[in-house]
């Protein structure tokens, strides 16, 4: 229907506009093809609509693809411009960003294995678990320049590659005293 948001047209009758019902963004959806195929525009399009049309949207762009939506196409007399606010962990490199920085308080074994980014060995995870479990024993609040050091302390050579991997983690950037609340992310 045309009160939906339009995608596009037919590609054999670009007469014809192509509208999806926003209703149907309430639930999950993907946007799924082969690489090169138009996920990305067809993405950005969505998020334009939406945006045209009061919606509340939070893109995760962790490659910067849709920072150009706070920008009017010079090619196109039609385009607009829309409010975005953009986070990042390295406002040096984004200077327009937001600072992005999240709390490593207490973060358990679980958290920690969803941001570090290589798969860790029986080892390591060993490793990783008694260096928590003796933080947590302390019975005190710790951060990640914690558990790199509870990690250090440990016996085992298993140590040196996830203290490799936890440095990843905390040379992102991503994570600092100076948290933002993530309620206020969203809102």
């Amino acid at each position: 229907e045309e009160a939906g948001l339009r995608i596009g047209n037919l590609e054999t009758n670009p007469d014809i506009d192509i509208f999806v019902d926003q209703e149907d963004f309430y639930k999950h959806f993907a946007v799924l093809a082969q690489t090169g195929a138009g996920k990305s525009y067809l993405t950005g399009v969505l998020i334009e609509e939406l945006l045209e049309q009061e919606f509340p949207v939070l893109v995760v762009d962790p490659h910067g693809e849709y920072s150009s939506l706070g920008v009017p196409n010079p090619e196109s007399s039609e385009s607009k411009s829309y409010d975005v606010t953009e986070y990042s962990p390295n406002t040096d490199v984004n200077s327009d960003a937001r600072p992005l920085k999240f709390s490593s308080l207490n973060m358990d074994k679980k958290e920690l294995l969803e941001i570090i980014p290589d798969s860790l060995t029986n080892s390591q995870m060993g490793v990783l678990y008694n260096a928590l479990k003796r933080l947590k024993e302390k019975d005190e609040d710790y951060d990640l320049t914690d558990i790199m050091d509870a990690v250090s302390h440990e016996d085992s050579t298993a140590k040196w590659n996830l203290l490799n991997s936890l440095e990843q983690v905390d040379e992102s950037g991503l994570f600092s005293p100076e948290s933002m609340d993530l309620e206020d992310l969203v809102e």
